[in-house]
């Protein structure tokens, strides 16, 4: 593929020192070629990657600060069909990164070290619930509620839109605090109700959740956990993605391994290994889940979403 547009678009990001800019063209690129690997067909999705080989950055006239429209030449080839839920958690994601640009825009007044700090450490959803309006208080015990089996559980937050107050449980661990946090920034800018709403407390690794608090958990992990910085992060300590299991990488993890034998039996337990690990081939780190202050499962289901880990089968 010609690499021109994808040149372009990171000297455009580079100019304007905005680590979040036209991440939808560059994302759909790293889609595409992703697809063409998993495939191991050198020519899948050939129209979709010739057209956005010619993308066409054109500067929008109405402001010379912002932020260019992005236009797509004529397709030949068929477009791509996505499914219902594949499009709504695209919207997702676009929600999420949306967030992400309101603090990177304010980052100046948001942080008085903001001109060394990382971006991965500007990701804050008590910061931008407060930039929305909302009043974010922190308490040492919210009440409990009932779950659909009937047993009781703690309340982890609570958000209530009509007085745009948002609570938050201390008694839970940094990961489920941060991921309750980010589930109720979901709600906020995702789900119109009136009133109060209560969660129970998820570290993001509850996957039989329905309608809305699903919603809410996909933001959350696409909030805390964006795809490129995930991926920069990953191929920073791993190398090449997808990561392949096989004798060298297992040799490369090292003290990482549970135990000496260890075999993964599953692509979610070398998933869990691997957002946990502190080191490979000789490369010592912070692991993944600790960087990004979520649950080690909550990485791990991440870097399965995120096609970052070959296919295992126990």
């Amino acid at each position: 593929m010609d690499t021109s547009s994808e040149g372009a678009i990171r000297a455009y990001r580079r100019e304007q020192q905005n680590p979040y800019a036209c991440l939808d063209l560059l994302e759909e690129l790293d889609q595409l070629k992703a697809d063409r690997r998993r495939l191991e067909n050198q020519y899948a999705h050939a129209n979709e990657l010739e057209a956005l080989s010619e993308l066409v950055l054109q500067p929008n006239s109405e402001r010379a600060d912002a932020q260019p429209k992005l236009q797509h030449p004529h397709r030949t080839g068929p477009a791509r069909e996505s499914s219902p839920q594949r499009e709504r958690r695209n919207w997702i994601e676009r929600l999420a990164r949306e967030q992400h640009q309101q603090i990177w825009s304010k980052r100046a007044i948001l942080f008085a070290d903001h001109a060394t700090r990382r971006p991965i450490d500007m990701i804050d959803p008590i910061i931008v619930l407060e930039l929305l309006g909302y009043e974010v208080e922190t308490h040492g015990a919210l009440g409990s509620m009932a779950n659909s089996d009937r047993h009781a559980s703690k309340v982890a937050g609570l958000i209530d839109k009509t007085s745009r107050k948002v609570l938050l449980s201390s008694g839970f661990p940094i990961p489920v605090r941060n991921f309750t946090a980010a589930h109720e920034l979901g709600h906020a800018v995702m789900h119109d109700f009136r009133g109060m709403h209560r969660d129970r407390a998820t570290d993001g690794s509850l996957s039989s959740r329905d309608g809305v608090e699903r919603e809410a958990d996909i933001f959350a992990s696409m909030f805390l956990m964006p795809r490129r910085l995930v991926k920069q992060e990953f191929e920073a300590r791993f190398g090449r993605s997808p990561f392949p299991w096989n004798e060298e990488t297992r040799f490369a993890l090292g003290g990482s391994l549970p135990y000496e034998r260890w075999e993964p039996a599953s692509t979610r337990a070398l998933a869990q290994l691997l957002s946990s690990a502190a080191g490979f081939n000789g490369m010592n780190f912070i692991p993944l889940f600790k960087l990004f202050r979520v649950s080690e499962w909550a990485m791990a289901i991440r870097l399965e979403e995120l096609q970052l880990v070959e296919k295992h089968h126990g």
